[in-house]
């Protein structure tokens, strides 16, 4: 081992005399020692700190934010630069039913890029958006009439878990190409209604059920909507056709209620219509105009009456398939099932079993 000395001073650096390296130990200027540390391979490095410096925006987040009915709060005079950012993320809360979105762009001017994410009434929101342009900025929608009340929150993270930007639009992760169709965004609830068994009236078109959604913040993805029909007598010329189709100018008719899968759920936003008000009763009236046919569905015809005869229950929509590519109803949409074409006699009785969930639009 040797030893150098600085000159007639005290200050000396030792020289290991296996490696014949000098040892030393390193200080900041304020005198704090840096050490280091032993690695899973054996070897010392110089130990280091991470440090990441979260910046809360002051011009993206709002403590006493206040909303008149269908407003929106930010604009782009509000953008900030995302250099060194990996993350946005923002927290809200409104009482009422409010969508935060997150613009982006290049250069502070074209604002091409936009991500969104819904928020129910009264209730906190929180979502991580992966910074990808230089500027953004963040605008909340009140998307209901009434004035609601609440905040938003923005910090810019360096390092952090950003999913990616290719979600469904309801913030999931895609499984399959076709995931968007599985995506149930804000569930509202899962619903199912019946019909009375309906008597053909012997005339064509005849509107046998109507499910309408006169709500403006909901949509009804369709799960299963069947027929089954049973006659008392022979139809030798007559096979009964149905018809799905989505239907305007809807009025009339019996409303039915519909039954809750999860007794927790909030009522249905849908309005169900039936052509009749108890089984085998007298008609009432669904007035429809029927629209492009969805899917048109012929019966079984009982050849003879003296028989025995299986109730087939047939289809009124399309496979939703693996991948649930379901029919969605609007706001303002409605879904009718009519029987077309070949009158209906007053000898057969039809019943319709519809299923769909409800989510936010």
């Amino acid at each position: 081992m040797a030893i150098i000395k600085s000159g007639s001073s005290s200050d000396q650096w030792t020289i290991d005399v296996t490696s014949n390296a000098g040892r030393v130990s390193l200080y900041d200027t304020a005198g704090n020692a840096i050490d280091s540390e032993l690695n899973v391979d054996g070897d010392h490095y110089l130990g280091m700190t991470m440090v990441q410096h979260v910046h809360a925006s002051t011009l993206n987040s709002d403590t006493s934010l206040s909303l008149a009915g269908l407003a929106t709060w930010g604009s782009s005079a509000n953008k900030e630069s995302t250099l060194g950012v990996a993350g946005i993320q923002v927290i809200t809360f409104l009482t009422e039913r409010c969508t935060v979105t997150v613009w982006q762009s290049v250069d502070g001017t074209a604002w091409d890029l936009s991500d969104h994410d819904t928020a129910p009434a009264n209730f906190a929101r929180g979502r991580t958006f992966q910074a990808q342009g230089s500027y953004y900025y963040v605008t909340v929608k009140n998307d209901s009439g009434s004035a609601a009340t609440g905040y938003v929150g923005t910090a810019l993270c360096p390092v952090v878990e950003a999913l990616p930007r290719s979600l469904t639009s309801g913030g999931n992760l895609k499984v399959s190409p076709a995931a968007d169709w599985q995506n149930q965004r804000t569930l509202a609830g899962l619903y199912t209604v019946t019909t009375f068994a309906t008597l053909g009236t012997n005339s064509a078109p005849q509107n046998i059920f109507v499910l309408d959604n006169t709500s403006t913040l909901y949509s009804a993805a369709i799960r299963n909507l069947n027929v089954m029909t049973d006659s008392t007598a022979a139809l030798a010329t007559i096979s009964p056709k149905f018809k799905s189709s989505r239907a305007t100018t809807v009025s009339g008719g019996t409303v039915l209620t519909p039954v809750k899968y999860r007794t927790e759920f909030a009522g249905s936003n849908m309005v169900c219509r039936g052509g009749t008000n108890a089984d085998g009763g007298g008609a009432s009236a669904i007035t429809a105009t029927e629209g492009t046919a969805i899917w048109v569905q012929w019966m079984d015809r009982m050849y003879t009456a003296v028989s025995q005869h299986q109730h087939m229950v047939y289809s009124l929509i399309p496979d939703v398939g693996a991948d649930l590519r379901q029919i969605i109803i609007a706001p303002g949409e409605a879904l009718l099932v009519s029987g077309v074409t070949t009158a209906i006699p007053t000898t057969t009785q039809i019943i319709i079993n519809c299923g769909w969930y409800e989510f936010l639009v």
